[in-house]
């Protein structure tokens, strides 16, 4: 039973492994401030990859942020408050708002809005791309490819089949990250994913051994154990070996289950001494 724990946990540090190899999105990470006179300053916008979206909601607020297709339909909306922290926030004249939001190629542009008033309205190509042939921290291959060419660092995997590794990806996403070597130690180009395939097959057969493994194993021995107690405390009251089970198989207790019982359970000079032992003054 412990080398079945064990055995468990590997499988669930594995499936966990796996979901975060899977998992991560690309996320619209914003960050900007709202003065008290409804001024809006944009510090960054980037584009980077995580496994989930983060931001305040507050449906009852005055402040919303809209993200806005080419056509200007609204894609997004989100509600939002200017969060005092402390008394000596009072005194502010600004107050920071992060979004860490899905991004989609759809987002043409961003609107932020109090009431039905607009403070502030941007196209996101503003800021993520200028064009200086300086891959800058909020500038990513997905939406400035002049500035950040394909396997540059700009925490943005392309996973472009380029012959070039990105640093972005993550272990198994860019086949350009994945080599192996021939009997005479020359690179050898692999075509197709066949190791993050394999990887996944060989994870996906396993979780599917394991159930089933657990779904057979658990009952027969929650079940046998109940057996060998039952024939445990019969040889302590004198029944033979051959009238337990007898008995057992009219019952229609499988033979094999009967035999394996009869093995495990403690013998009958065992329980003897051990009843002998308590019975002592």
């Amino acid at each position: 039973m412990k080398k079945l724990k064990q055995k468990l946990v590997c499988y669930l540090c594995i499936i966990v492994l796996y979901a975060s190899l899977v998992s991560a999105a690309n996320i619209l990470s914003l960050d900007f401030s709202i003065g008290i006179d409804n001024n809006v300053k944009m510090n960054s916008l980037s584009i980077i990859q995580r496994e989930k979206e983060s931001f305040g909601y507050d449906p009852s607020s005055q402040y919303r942020m809209e993200l806005l297709n080419i056509d200007n339909a609204i894609i997004r909306t989100f509600y939002f408050s200017l969060v005092r922290h402390s008394d000596e926030d009072d005194d502010r004249t600004e107050f920071p708002v992060h979004f860490d939001v899905l991004f989609s190629k759809d987002v043409h542009s961003i609107r932020i809005l109090y009431n039905e008033d607009i403070i502030f309205n941007t196209e996101i190509k503003e800021h993520l791309c200028n064009n200086d042939n300086i891959c800058n921290f909020y500038e990513s291959y997905d939406t400035c490819p002049a500035d950040c060419p394909s396997g540059t660092e700009d925490g943005f995997c392309d996973a472009l089949e380029d012959t070039i590794c990105d640093p972005d990806c993550l272990y198994g996403s860019d086949i350009d990250c994945e080599e192996m070597k021939d009997f005479v130690g020359n690179t050898v180009e692999i075509k197709g994913n066949f190791l993050k395939e394999g990887i996944y097959l060989v994870l996906i057969i396993s979780i599917a051994l394991t159930a089933i493994y657990l779904t057979k194993r658990l009952p027969k021995t929650k079940k046998l154990s109940k057996l060998a107690n039952f024939i445990k405390n019969q040889r302590a009251k004198g029944h033979s070996d051959e009238r337990i089970r007898h008995h057992l198989i009219k019952s229609r207790v499988p033979k094999n289950i009967v035999d394996k019982a009869l093995r495990t359970a403690p013998t009958k000079s065992k329980v003897s001494k051990a009843y002998k032992k308590l019975r002592k003054p």
